[in-house]
Formats: structure tokens, sequence, C-alpha cells
């Protein structure tokens, strides 16, 4: 816990300001990184402005590409890649612009092979709603196999920027984020990056409802007419779906 509520003060004090001038985006927004050039849209903060190549004090010898030696799913994932030398918080961003008037899911994979000692790397977000907000979905240090990472983004937004407002007008999502944070100490980072999926959060969901509600109807099926209990039981159960259905949508 203390490292992710670490990577949240890290984006809160050290994320600039987002230009809004990017038109809305239509949802879902899919980056799984298997066409050529769908890097292009992820771009580089090292101490300065966003920039795909800056060299500084920071860091140096910045890269990143389409890879096949990783993926978490079909062929390709990015591979973000360059040297550290001091500091301590770097990142790669998407921006994107997305209404937060309905429930939306984030979600994503990364794989960070090597990180300086100490430090760990993540996924976060953004959005604007007066000021604009930033927080962390979690951190992971080194590791060999792929981490997942998923939020109802609106609602974490919301609880941010308008905890008294239970449905804000003009609440957007401005980007998301692939961070580094902690002693970045002269070493490598070598991070790769995959199935980044922004989409709504009915649609994400709406097959495991109908899918549930098609059980409790085989179960309902094989109980007797007068078992009072477990009928009931189902009723609640069905009554709870319906419930988060309509939520949902």
């Amino acid at each position: 816990m203390k490292k992710i509520f670490l990577a949240a003060c890290f984006l809160a004090v050290f994320l600039p300001l987002t230009c809004f001038s990017q038109e809305e985006s239509l949802l879902p927004v899919k980056d799984d990184f298997e066409k050529d050039g769908s890097e292009e849209n992820i771009v580089f903060w090292c101490g300065g402005p966003p920039t795909t190549n800056e060299q500084d004090q920071y860091c140096s010898d910045v890269k990143k590409g389409l890879s096949t030696e990783y993926a978490h799913s079909g062929k390709k994932s990015l591979k973000l890649e360059f040297n550290t030398s001091q500091g301590q918080y770097i990142y790669w961003r998407r921006d994107i612009r997305i209404n937060m008037n309905k429930p939306i899911y984030l979600s994503g994979y990364i794989l960070p092979l090597k990180l300086p000692a100490g430090a760990v790397a993540g996924m976060g977000y953004s959005g604007i709603y007066k000021d604009q907000v930033n927080s962390a979905m979690g951190s992971t240090g080194e590791n060999k196999e792929w981490k997942s990472f998923a939020i109802n983004v609106r609602e974490a937004l919301r609880k941010l920027a308008a905890p008294e407002e239970q449905d804000p007008e003009g609440l957007y999502m401005d980007a998301y984020y692939i961070y580094i944070a902690g002693p970045l100490n002269g070493e490598k980072v070598i991070i790769y990056l995959d199935d980044i999926s922004i989409e709504d959060f009915y649609s994400r969901f709406a097959g495991v409802i109908a899918e549930n509600r098609a059980k409790l109807k085989e179960i309902e099926k094989t109980l007797k007419p007068d078992d009072k209990d477990n009928k009931s039981e189902l009723s609640g159960y069905a009554d709870a779906l319906d419930s988060y259905d309509k939520k949902m949508r």
C-alpha cells in the first residue's frame, strides 16, 4: 500500500497540465500495438515538456518501438527503453479525451523487465473537472511476468474531482500513463506495454450479466416447486443482477 500511495503522490505533484485541444475520442479505445505506427500516440516526459526522444540531465538514449520479444496477446507489444541518471519520476503518456458521463473501464498490462533498484512502475490516469486530477492504478517492482491493471476510471475520477456530486457534468479523462517512480540513479529501464483498453463499463460486462442470468434460470429448473428458501435466494440474485444492469447502462 505504501508504494501505491507513493506513486499516486508522484502523479499528483509532477504531472504537467494537459492541453485540451484534442477532439473527443470514440469508444472503445484499443491499444494492442499490433499495427506499425500504433506507438506514435505514446509520448515521453522526463523532467521537461512531453517529447518522444528528449535527452537531458535526467535520462538519455530514449527508445520506443513495437517489439516481438514479448506480447501479452497477439504477436507484438510496445517496448519502452531509456537510461536514467537522476530524479524521482518519469512517465510515458497517451493523450486522450473521453467524456466521463457514464462508467468507463480502463485496463492494461505492463511487463517491467528492468527497473532501477527500489523503483516501481505502474499505470495511471488523469482527468479534468475545473482543475486537473491525477491518480495511480497501482504499482509493481521489477518483474518477469505481465501485470494487469484495471479500474472504473469514471468513478475514480469522480471521487477525486467531485466527491460530493454523483453525476458531475464536464468530467473528462484526458490521458493514461505508464510511470516509473522512485530512485532513478543511472540504471536502465525496460518496460513492455500491451492490450490497453478504454471502454464503456456496461459493454465490458454485459456478457457476464447475461451469462449469470442464464445460470440462474438453469438452477431454477432443478428446484422443486415447494423449495421456497432456494427460490427466494435465487430471486435475490436475479434482483441484484437487474439492479447492477440498470446502474451500468
